[in-house]
């Protein structure tokens, strides 16, 4: 299937569930026509690990900290289109989807407590010009996630053996 980009569409978004390839298609789409890349950074996020563990837990902490993130990328953003930087962005999510996972993973007085800080911070929505939907069947997405899961092992294994043979090398100098 071929998808075509229309070049005169400032802000486009690529959506759908985790492991569909939004940043993959994200990347091709700014190597094609350009554009700033605009992407979820779920790594720098200190509660997910907790989270995958002790849902009920570190849910509402995961989501608060995933909202503010995004927030202060809008307003990075925001700055960018301002100063004349950035004339087409390509993202991976929108703020507006933020409260669909709320709702999958909180419950009672957290959901209203997060529905409060989203209604009271995200006074101003982003409109794209074009939100393209992606999917794919679920055992496609376990796999591919399953397949990420392990590239983050491996590279967290590499870089725990460069830091070990590092401290090795460092105590035998002295």
């Amino acid at each position: 299937m071929t998808l075509e980009i229309p070049l005169n569409k400032k802000h486009i978004v690529i959506e759908g569930p985790i492991g569909v390839g939004k940043s993959s298609l994200c990347r091709k789409i700014v190597e094609h026509c350009g554009g700033y890349l605009y992407l979820e950074k779920p790594a720098e996020n200190p509660f997910l690990a907790s989270f995958y563990k002790r849902k009920e837990q570190f849910a509402l902490a995961t989501q608060l900290f995933f909202l503010m993130q995004r927030l202060e990328q809008r307003e990075e953003l925001k700055s960018l289109e301002t100063t004349g930087v950035v004339n087409q962005v390509v993202a991976d999510f929108m703020i507006e989807k933020d409260p669909l996972f709320a709702e999958l993973i909180l419950s009672g007085d957290e959901l209203s407590l997060y529905r409060k800080v989203f209604d009271r911070v995200c006074v101003q929505k982003t409109k794209p010009d074009l939100v393209v939907f992606l999917q794919a069947p679920v055992d496609v997405l376990k796999k591919r996630i399953k397949r990420k899961m392990r590239r983050k092992r491996r590279k967290s294994t590499g870089k725990k053996r460069k830091i070990f043979s590092k401290n090795i090398s460092v105590k035998n100098i002295h």
